[in-house]
């Protein structure tokens, strides 16, 4: 007491700064109180079963397209799911003195070779992980002590129990207990014997040394260990402790692949980001969206989704029987590359998961080889889904050759997203080809140089050569383009070029404006992605999403204002009270002069050029303006076509996963071919619902604006593909040899 009297001595002249040392360090640990308070989850969500009212996702249209309740996500098991024996060989193992404490057991700080943390404060820690906790030692420290005392105060503790084994982890990847018993014994939790449930417990100790494939008799030591230490609390007695240790480890590794029965629901590749996005959002807030009942209004237009969802499935359905023809007559690529085939196993579930519990490539494949029965997607059937046995491998050859779709609708004027297809079917394809995908875009990279070029005072009646030109590459070496149909010709205007996607004077406009340019335009109309500055950027070489390409095409339609798209659009409390709304990012990057020309420009690839078969063979009417481009990457592998009306902009990209699986002929491999028909079908359908009532507006003409679009008459030769039918077998093209080596094939869920 001298000490501080003498400290806080008003003559002792550091008394002023004594004073100050003091109200700093109590002001900062009530701030610091209020922050580690303030950052903790809630602890509502930790128990599924602690239900609440769930949190509705809905169109703007008022349909109801999911729920989000806890749990939904993850393989969580409920109390009457987990066995006795389980339950008594974690206390007996983790916590003997779990039902008589609150959650921390202060003793055992001081004990040097006891327990320091009890089974509620290791369920608090993995909480925290699993919820991005505090990141400093002391607030962690502080975080999960508090934590432990609200789970302690409001579950049960079989509830506790219970949850803890949901989070905890059995070794690799494999959490929760579901997981675990699957993955060991192919049953769950109800179904496992003593001597398994017991196992399951001892692997918690160390689960990479105790994993009983790897290292089956220190498992077995282990299990034997927690069956003496349950016998010693009185659990169990020594006959059946006898017999239990008796019982060899027996391991039914046996996974089939993942069944469903979930109904193909509206937009769920959609649903998805919204989910993701709600999850953010309300960790921001602070807000728990399971427990809350909150009504989230998004962008979607249920029957535009729908309306896309069936021009989708009417041209996919039939042009994959084209590709399946291709393959049957001229060999299928993992034929002729095995690579193909090896780097799909080797990103699946399942040889992942094989990996982490110990097999070798050589039992891995032999499980590979194994039939089992399974669902899978198929285009025969009106659920899309078959029947059938088939060998993880066989499954692997079976799923590479779908044409997968990647589509993106929406509006231009406010970013709203409106419908969204990120694969053919969410249920067996999990890959998001929209949200995710990166593919090389081909001619659709096109407008980028020329809007370049009419910001810089270019001209759609510009002539250019359409002749061979070369240009150094940075090895050195001279690279010539060359036109997709081999031919050159006269001098050909700027608008005529675009319109049929003519190479050599696209790359010499980029050459022109200069390489940097165009990157910084792509840049400012939308694209998000690196670019490099390659002689042949104007080809479109580089890989690129579909929501940059829909952005950027959307600035066109808004006349040079970008908008980044949005999927939500409000949000409601359980009282219907607005407590957020949503508005895109607003930036104008592009003259509206500039804008109109481009529109125009992209009028005439719809109109005149490599898009024609939009009017004549998908029936788009000609009142309604259209314009949009083509884009077909090397070797066939990726098809695009993005177009845009006054009131849509719709992009879209076909093709298989795996880029090396492709056509091998141009007529059916390329963007009109693949690509265009789900937009134009999607398009003839949406402007002929009367209950849409979409205007057929007109594109504004800005004022001021003078410039002639219209130069001399573009002759071009439509193509004659007709997709009911399939040309003579002779007449396509032997595949080059030039496949590409990368992959960008989602994991399949095997």
């Amino acid at each position: 007491m001298d000490v501080w009297a003498r400290i806080f001595n008003k003559n002792n002249p550091f008394y002023s700064f004594h004073k100050k040392f003091v109200w700093i360090y109590c002001t900062f640990v009530l701030l610091f109180s209020f922050y580690v308070i303030w950052t903790l989850p809630s602890v509502e969500e930790i128990n599924i079963e602690n239900t609440g009212k769930a949190t509705e996702i809905y169109t703007r249209d008022g349909v109801l397209l999911a729920r989000m309740t806890i749990g939904e996500e993850k393989d969580f098991a409920k109390t009457k799911d987990i066995p006795l024996s389980l339950k008594k060989g974690l206390i007996c193992a983790e916590d003997p003195a779990f039902y008589r404490h609150n959650g921390i057991l202060y003793a055992n700080y001081f004990k040097p070779n006891a327990k320091k943390s009890t089974i509620t404060q290791r369920l608090a820690r993995m909480y925290l992980n699993d919820k991005g906790g505090g990141w400093f030692g002391i607030e962690r420290f502080l975080q999960e002590w508090i934590l432990t005392y609200q789970i302690e105060g409001q579950y049960t503790k079989d509830e506790i129990l219970t949850s803890y084994l949901n989070y905890v982890n059995f070794g690799g990847n494999i959490t929760g207990i579901n997981a675990a018993s699957n993955a060991y014994f192919s049953k769950s939790p109800d179904k496992l014997e003593p001597e398994e449930a017991i196992l399951l417990v001892a692997i918690l100790k160390a689960p990479s040394y105790y994993n009983p494939i790897k290292h089956k008799q220190r498992a077995l030591k282990r299990r034997n260990e927690v069956i003496d230490l349950m016998h010693q609390q009185g659990y169990i007695n020594k006959k059946d402790a006898e017999i239990l240790k008796a019982t060899p480890i027996v391991i039914r590794k046996k996974r089939t692949i993942k069944q469903t029965s979930k109904k193909r629901g509206l937009a769920p590749y959609f649903v998805q980001q919204v989910k993701k996005e709600l999850k953010q959002w309300s960790r921001k807030r602070g807000i728990n969206i399971y427990k809350t009942g909150l009504k989230v209004y998004t962008t979607l237009d249920s029957r535009l989704q729908m309306h896309l969802d069936t021009a989708m499935m009417e041209h996919l359905s039939i042009h994959q029987r084209y590709l399946e023809r291709e393959f049957k007559y001229f060999g299928a690529p993992w034929e002729k590359d095995s690579n193909i085939l090896i780097a799909a196993m080797k990103r699946s579930n399942r040889y992942k998961q094989s990996k982490i519990e110990g097999y070798t490539d050589s039992e891995i494949r032999q499980e590979f080889n194994e039939p089992i029965p399974m669902k899978v997607f198929s285009w025969e059937n009106t659920d899309f889904t078959k029947d059938t046995i088939l060998s993880p491998w066989d499954s692997l050859k079976y799923y590479a050759k779908f044409l997968q779709p990647g589509v993106l609708v929406t509006n231009p004027k406010n970013g709203h997203v409106l419908a969204w297809i990120g694969g053919l079917d969410a249920n067996y394809f999990q890959y998001d080809h929209v949200a995710y995908g990166k593919r090389q875009v081909g001619s659709t990279f096109k407008p980028f140089v020329y809007a370049a070029a009419f910001d810089k005072g270019f001209k759609p009646c510009d002539q250019e050569p359409n002749q061979y030109i070369s240009f150094p590459t940075r090895e050195g070496k001279l690279w010539t383009p060359r036109n997709a149909d081999g031919e050159i010709g006269q001098d050909t205007c700027l608008r005529d070029a675009i319109a049929g996607s003519i190479n050599i004077v696209a790359v010499r406009i980029s050459h022109k404006v200069g390489i940097q340019t165009v990157v910084d335009y792509a840049h400012k109309l939308g694209i998000k992605s690196f670019l490099d500055t390659v002689p042949s950027i104007a080809l479109g070489p580089m890989d690129l999403g579909l929501i940059e390409m829909t952005t950027a095409y959307g600035t066109f339609a808004n006349y040079g204002k970008k908008i980044e798209p949005i999927l939500i659009s409000y949000i409601e409390n359980s009282k219907g009270e607005v407590i957020e709304r949503f508005t895109p990012e607003i930036d104008e990057v592009l003259s509206e002069h500039t804008a109109y020309t481009m529109i125009q420009m992209l009028r005439s690839v719809v109109d005149l050029g490599t898009a024609g078969d939009m009017r004549w063979l998908h029936q788009v009417p000609y009142d309604i303006e259209v314009a949009g481009k083509t884009g077909t990457s090397q070797n066939h592998s990726d098809a695009w076509f993005i177009g845009f009306t006054t009131d849509l902009v719709v992009g879209c990209w076909v093709g298989c996963d795996d880029r090396r699986v492709r056509f091998l002929s141009m007529d059916y491999g390329q963007g009109k071919a693949m690509a265009l028909p789900i937009v134009g079908k999607f398009l003839a359908r949406v402007y002929s619902d009367d209950n849409l009532s979409l205007p057929k507006s007109k594109f504004r003409r800005p004022n001021g604006y003078i410039l002639d679009t219209w130069c001399h008459p573009l002759v071009y030769k439509r193509d004659t593909l007709k997709t009911d039918t399939l040309p003579p077998i002779d007449t396509i093209p032997l595949p080059a040899s030039d496949y590409k080596p990368d992959i960008d094939m989602s994991d399949l869920d095997l």
